[in-house]
């Protein structure tokens, strides 16, 4: 959880919108589906024309953050094991093994 401070601007030229998912599109593709990531020109431009209709674009100057490592910890078993699992399975595991240590131990 995290909470961010500070002031935020509103960007709500086609220009920033554009900027952000594409931004945003290129690291999260690329990350998980490598080679094989989908690309904003991939997409019928009337499409992308509707989607970025949608999207609000912003930029905040962070003055103060306050976070907490929840770890999903008010999950139940199932979910918190598969948590685990799937961080594993996507390269995460100091993030599985934080969450490990956290499951309470049989004596």
């Amino acid at each position: 959880m995290v909470h961010v401070h500070g002031t935020i601007t509103f960007q709500q030229d086609e220009h920033a919108r554009r900027a952000t998912v594409g931004l945003l599109t290129r690291s999260h593709e690329r990350r998980v589906n490598g080679k094989d990531a989908w690309r904003m020109a991939d997409a019928p431009a009337d499409y992308m024309a509707q989607m970025l209709a949608g999207v609000i674009s912003f930029r905040i100057v962070v003055t103060r953050t306050v976070a907490k490592a929840k770890l999903s910890q008010n999950r139940e078993a199932r979910d918190y094991l598969g948590t685990i699992e799937g961080l594993r399975r996507t390269g995460h595991a100091a993030m599985a093994a934080d969450m490990e240590a956290r499951l309470p131990r049989s004596e």
